[in-house]
């Protein structure tokens, strides 16, 4: 990640629901890399269902200071049931908020742990998903993070929603 675009990264996380907006942000970045983007949510379990080249993905976005991340199995658990009965492959999308760090775009099935260490998802990359979101996100954050800040909108995540919802594919 680019030290200004981490920087941004950094003053976002100051506003609140850093979490949720970074997902919002991810959302952007997959519209920005090419990918449909046909549900974003920020509530429990999946929240971006990404299309590519044909193959739906339930996406649950994880965003962490540390080399873990907490994989609430009872919730994904449900939710990836969910998402293969709907013939989606339940992915995880995992960033450690750091100038070097890059996201790791991964297959959840088969990951029972509660506690996962970033590194054990390697095994496991979607290289279609992971191509390109890197520079994507770094240009979002560039562009629409810095108006964020700028603007200071009284709801950072509903200000991020009306960017969002024009280019949800139905």
């Amino acid at each position: 990640m680019e030290l200004k675009a981490y920087l941004i990264l950094e003053n976002i996380r100051k506003i609140g629901d850093y979490g949720k907006i970074n997902q919002k942000l991810l959302s952007l970045a997959f519209i920005k890399a090419g990918r449909k983007l046909l549900e974003e949510k920020s509530g429990q379990g999946i929240d971006l269902i990404i299309e590519a080249e044909g193959k739906k993905y339930a996406i649950e976005v994880k965003t962490t200071d540390t080399d873990e991340i907490k994989f609430e199995e009872k919730k994904e658990g449900y939710d990836k049931k969910r998402a293969q009965g709907l013939g989606f492959v339940p992915a995880l999308a995992v960033i450690k908020v750091s100038p070097l760090s890059n996201w790791v775009i991964a297959s959840s099935e088969g990951i029972h742990k509660v506690t996962l260490r970033i590194g054990m998802l390697c095994q496991k990359r979607i290289s279609l998903l992971e191509e390109g979101i890197d520079d994507a996100y770094v240009q979002v954050l560039l562009d629409i993070g810095r108006k964020l800040l700028d603007e200071k909108p009284s709801s950072p995540q509903g200000w991020l929603d009306n960017l969002i919802r024009p280019q949800v594919v139905e």
